[in-house]
């Protein structure tokens, strides 16, 4: 053999050999890491599916089934738009609503009709016409009707498949990777799983949590079966990057949506008691009234009918107390009386420097959501509203909690440290009164949506609003507060209401 032919063999078995070395090498790599999920997995196993990411895909929230008002018997509401032929699926709907500037959407699964529009009133409820949200709710009869349409209201916009930016919007944590082998959960394997195809595969087998491992195997779960109860959550999930890390897994949000979550108002409510939620303007009512249709699955109601926070989600809130359709009913007491009707009620008190805050911040702003300037609070207007607001504040709290009837006391300080805990204590006392379905289901799915669109920033402020003989004013008023609640064998006001104080 020739030198030329010695030289061309030791190359060709060097590159053969690193071939060889290259492609067993990376399944012996590929093992290492199936170690710690793969091969500890106990549960079911399924091969994956390759599907298209050009798939049309859109976040929305189901609202339930109504009947659309019609302003005469053959013509419907002007703001409302019908969407030309072609437009015949969820998805193509909920693309054309909401690339037109809508906001909710309803389609009829047994036409295939597309509407949307850009508020619920006019749409689902019309005031003018003296019809509500609950009697068209009524009249689609769980979506049984031929004029009945399945309703969401959009979360954001929809994309063409999975998008990186829409992975890092539902990427909701990390989790360990010794706790994710529950047989209760689907473990996939394919020849590549992208976490694209990962989130893809999971949300067509109808899972909403999707968990890449790495690119040959994928977790499918629900809630329940990853996190187990609310309490749980926050040592289950961690901070995490969209890449997680060697010994944690990202866990993503599939557009999949959970329907044993949804909120409706109550069917078989004649012998439902109206419970009052009672609280102080500024202590959180609104926060904690999201909380509670999360929580419990029933809307809650209101006596101030605030269209704002109709069109927000809140459907109860147009709906009469009388009607008994509403789990709660907001009432902040102004005139210090309490309604004959109220059978039970819940009474939400926080710190009253903050929450005298909160509301002037809420007047200034004519806002629900949005920030005041400081210079609101400097002023004599600011004062005087102080004045008055915490006396009414003490006088609103001590005219509920003496009444003759169950009281369930929760502070919004605590609701803010552990709202899975105080929150299970509120459903709790609930179901006293009625029952709750899927109740360790629905406190996961409040933990992962506790925040809602009406929680206001807190307002930080650089200096002391509050002058020397209004502090004596509050601090008095507080001990009065304590040792009324104390009296009636309630929980003690939390000590930061007058110790170490922050403003």
């Amino acid at each position: 053999m020739s030198r030329m032919s010695k030289l061309l063999m030791i190359v060709l078995v060097t590159a053969t050999g690193a071939s060889f070395f290259r492609y067993f090498g990376r399944f012996r790599v590929f093992k290492t890491k199936l170690s710690d999920v793969d091969e500890r997995w106990s549960g079911i196993i399924r091969s994956a599916t390759r599907f298209n990411n050009h798939t049309l895909r859109c976040r929305v929230k189901r609202i339930g089934c109504f009947v659309p008002i019609k302003t005469s018997q053959d013509k419907y509401h002007f703001r409302m738009f019908y969407a030309g032929p072609g437009v015949d699926t969820e998805p193509m709907c909920f693309d054309w609503c909401f690339d037109g500037g809508g906001n909710y959407v309803g389609f009829n699964e047994k036409t295939h009709a597309c509407v949307c529009s850009p508020e619920l009133e006019g749409f689902i409820s019309n005031r003018q016409y003296k019809r509500y949200a609950n009697q068209s709710w009524d009249a689609a009869d769980k979506c049984r009707t031929t004029e009945s349409y399945r309703v969401f209201k959009k979360l954001r916009d929809c994309d063409k498949g999975v998008t990186e930016s829409s992975l890092e919007k539902d990427l909701i944590g990390c989790i360990d990777v010794d706790l994710v082998s529950n047989g209760a959960m689907v473990l996939l394997r394919g020849s590549f799983l992208s976490k694209a195809q990962c989130v893809l595969n999971c949300e067509n087998r109808e899972f909403t949590i999707a968990i890449p491992v790495h690119s040959r195997s994928c977790i499918c779960s629900d809630y329940i079966s990853l996190f187990q109860k609310a309490e749980s959550m926050p040592s289950v999930l961690h901070g995490c990057t969209a890449n997680g890390t060697k010994r944690q897994l990202a866990v993503y949000r599939t557009a999949r949506e959970d329907t044993s979550c949804l909120v409706s108002f109550y069917e078989n409510y004649e012998t439902v008691p109206v419970i009052a939620l009672v609280s102080f303007p500024g202590s959180g009512n609104t926060w904690i009234r999201h909380l509670i249709e999360i929580t419990t699955g029933i809307y809650t109601g209101s006596v101030y009918n605030d269209i704002n926070l109709y069109e927000g989600g809140f459907l109860g809130e147009l709906t009469s107390p009388e009607s008994k359709r509403s789990i709660v009913v907001k009432d902040h007491l102004f005139k210090l009386k309490i309604r004959e009707d109220y059978k039970a009620a819940i009474v939400l008190i926080r710190n009253p420097y903050h929450a005298v805050k909160a509301n002037w911040a809420r007047i200034s702003t004519k806002s629900h959501t949005a920030s005041a300037d400081q210079q609101v609070f400097n002023s004599a207007k600011f004062w005087k509203f102080a004045n008055h607001s915490t006396w009414f504040w003490a006088d609103s709290i001590q005219k509920v909690v003496q009444q003759p009837m169950r009281i369930h006391v929760v502070y919004f300080e605590n609701l803010q440290k552990n709202a899975a805990a105080e929150m299970r204590r509120i459903g709790e006392f609930l179901q006293q009164h009625t029952r709750i379905e899927n109740f360790e289901k629905r406190l996961i799915c409040m933990q992962l949506d506790n925040v809602g669109n009406f929680k206001r920033p807190p307002t930080k402020l650089n200096f002391n609003p509050f002058s020397k003989d209004l502090i004596e004013i509050f601090d008095r008023l507080i001990e009065r507060t304590n040792r009324t609640i104390l009296g009636r064998n309630y929980t003690p006001l939390p000590p930061s209401y007058t110790a170490n104080r922050t403003f």
